[in-house]
C-alpha cells in the first residue's frame, strides 16, 4: 500500500500497527546486518548452506592436522634414510680388505649405533599420539567435511641388524640396507602422495565454503539502501496514520458536539 493510498478505512489501530512492523522490522534489519523474515524456503537454504561452510571448515582444520602429521613423520623418515645411507657406507668400507679387524669392529660398533638410531627414531616419533613408522598395520582416516575421508596407513620402518656381521660378510649387509632404503623411500612417495591429496582436498573445500557463503551472504544479508529507504517510508506511513486518525477524531468530536 503506497503513501497515496491511505484511505480513512486504513486508519485504524491496525494499519498503524503494520506501519510501525514495517520500522522495526527495517531497524532490526539495519542493525543486524541479517533479514527479518520468517521461515521461508530460502531462509531453511541459508541455514542449510552456513551448517555445509560449517562442516566444511572443520574439515579444513582435520586436513591440515593430518598435513602437519604427515610432515612430521616424512621428516623422520628422511632422517631414517640418511641414516640407512650411512650404514650403507660403512657396510661398503667393510667389504674392502684395507681394514684390520680391530678398524672394522670400530666401523660395525657405528654401523650398529646408527642401526639404533634408526629404531629410536621409527618406535618414538609422534604425532598427538599416533605413530605411523613404528609398525604396519595401522590405519587412521581424515575426516574432510562434505567429502570422503583419506586414509593413511602406517609403515614398518624400524631395522634389525641382529643377523649382520660387517666383518663376516659385509655384502648381505650391504644387500639389506639397500632393501631397506628402497622400502623407506616407497614409503615416504606413499606419504607424499597423501600429502598431496590432502592439500587439493583443502584448496576444494575453501572454495566451497567461500560458494557457500557468498549464496547465504545474498540471501541472508541486508541490503541496507533498500532497508533504509523502507524504514523511512514505514516511519512516514505511520506518523501519517496517527495524525490522520487524530484529524478524524477532532471531526468526530467536533460533530458530536454540533449535533448535541
Amino acid at each position: 500500500m503506497g503513501i497515496g493510498n491511505v484511505s480513512g478505512a486504513n486508519l485504524g489501530p491496525l494499519f498503524i500497527n503494520e506501519a510501525y512492523d514495517g520500522v522495526s522490522n527495517s531497524t532490526k534489519a539495519i542493525a543486524s546486518g541479517q533479514k527479518v523474515h520468517s521461515q521461508t524456503a530460502l531462509s531453511i537454504i541459508a541455514g542449510q548452506l552456513r551448517g555445509e561452510a560449517a562442516v566444511n571448515q572443520q574439515g579444513v582444520r582435520n586436513a591440515n592436522d593430518a598435513i602437519s602429521m604427515l610432515q612430521t613423520f616424512d621428516g623422520a623418515a628422511d632422517s631414517i634414510n640418511s641414516n640407512l645411507r650411512q650404514m650403507a657406507r660403512l657396510a661398503m668400507q667393510a667389504g674392502t680388505g684395507t681394514f684390520s679387524d680391530e678398524q672394522k669392529a670400530v666401523i660395525e660398533a657405528e654401523f650398529n649405533e646408527l642401526a639404533a638410531e634408526i629404531n629410536r627414531v621409527a618406535g618414538n616419533t609422534r604425532f598427538n599420539g599416533n605413530n605411523l613408522l613404528g609398525g604396519e598395520g595401522v590405519e587412521m582416516s581424515v575426516s574432510l567435511g562434505t567429502g570422503p575421508d583419506i586414509n593413511i596407513v602406517s609403515g614398518d620402518l624400524g631395522l634389525d641388524v641382529s643377523g649382520l656381521d660387517l666383518a663376516a660378510d659385509a655384502g648381505v649387509a650391504l644387500a639389506a640396507i639397500q632393501e631397506n632404503i628402497e622400502q623407506v623411500s616407497d614409503y615416504r612417495g606413499y606419504l607424499g602422495g597423501k600429502l598431496n591429496r590432502l592439500s587439493e582436498a583443502v584448496g576444494v573445500m575453501e572454495v566451497g565454503i567461500e560458494n557457500a557463503m557468498a549464496v547465504e551472504s545474498g540471501i541472508s544479508d541486508t541490503d541496507i539502501a533498500t532497508e533504509v529507504v523502507a524504514h523511512a517510508t514505514s516511519r512516514i506511513r505511520a506518523e501519517m496514520a496517527i495524525a490522520m486518525q487524530s484529524q478524524g477524531n477532532v471531526i468526530h468530536q467536533t460533530t458530536v458536539q454540533l449535533l448535541m
